[in-house]
């Protein structure tokens, strides 16, 4: 596995924040979530879906999302999927077929950790850009999770888990992940009518992003093991100031104008 270990980061995020409570908690910014909790831990969305929340409309293609950290935590990974579910309900397992983008490091070096969880304007902004399928849908569903792989929530050091409600947690080969943050947004896509979410590909998309954190989908390490690429995400190994932006730190869509300025930051090795 690869460790990410350079004096150079291409950071997607303006901040970082810290609490001396040891949980971490996360919310959808752009598409606009369903419910402002930051800290809803239900699968698979936290809350019921709200109709009076309008939805995002999107085009096929790279389209830039954006969410925020409301309490600080190390190494923290998080994933974005999307499923075509409706307001009737959600069921756990739902967004497995369409994971956009997954392994999506925690920004830990070279960020101030100064935010107040009673004070959204200090939350932490983080922004990646992930292929939205060539779909129809008139209210899809976006699902950000961010996952607490630590020990004091039940991920012992050399272990991992699987998401809740998912395939490998349910047959039995992973525990499922103890404490699992979530959040959810309408979105309606005006792609192709004759395609349906068997289009979706995360090997292929994750080619086309320039994605360099290619860990198995929907698993989990400890935070502390080696290849949670934590520390200076997100730039690959090899990565330097002068190269051009990969795919997945470009700005596109509707939420391109309130993600976080793209910056190249010289930062400090990080320091556990």
């Amino acid at each position: 596995m690869l460790t990410v270990r350079c004096a150079w980061v291409l950071v997607l995020t303006l901040a970082a924040a810290m609490c001396s409570v040891a949980l971490g908690h996360a919310r959808l910014v752009c598409p606009p979530p369903r419910s402002p909790d930051t800290g809803a831990k239900g699968a698979p969305c936290g809350h019921p879906d709200d109709p009076t929340v309008e939805p995002l409309v999107l085009e096929p293609g790279l389209n830039t999302i954006v969410w925020e950290e409301s309490v600080y935590h190390y190494a923290a990974p998080a994933r974005l999927a999307l499923s075509t579910g409706t307001i009737a309900g959600d069921e756990a397992g739902t967004f497995e077929q369409c994971v956009l983008l997954d392994h999506i490091p925690h920004g830990d070096a070279g960020l101030p950790k100064d935010m107040v969880f009673s004070d959204p304007s200090t939350y932490v902004p983080y922004s990646v850009s992930v292929i939205i399928p060539n779909i129809t849908c008139t209210r899809c569903q976006l699902q950000l999770v961010s996952l607490m792989t630590d020990a004091i929530h039940g991920v012992a050091p050399g272990t991992d888990c699987a998401l809740f409600g998912e395939s490998i947690a349910l047959s039995g080969k992973k525990p499922a992940c103890p404490m699992v943050y979530h959040s959810c947004a309408p979105v309606s896509i005006k792609g192709d009518p004759e395609n349906d979410l068997g289009v979706c590909d995360l090997a292929a998309t994750d080619r086309k992003l320039n994605w360099p954190f290619n860990l198995q989908p929907g698993v989990y390490f400890f935070e502390g093991d080696e290849g949670n690429w934590t520390g200076n995400f997100p730039n690959p190994p090899g990565f330097n100031a002068t190269q051009a932006l990969p795919e997945y730190a470009k700005r596109r869509g509707p939420c391109a104008n309130v993600a976080p300025e793209v910056r190249r930051d010289p930062v400090p090795p990080l320091e556990n």
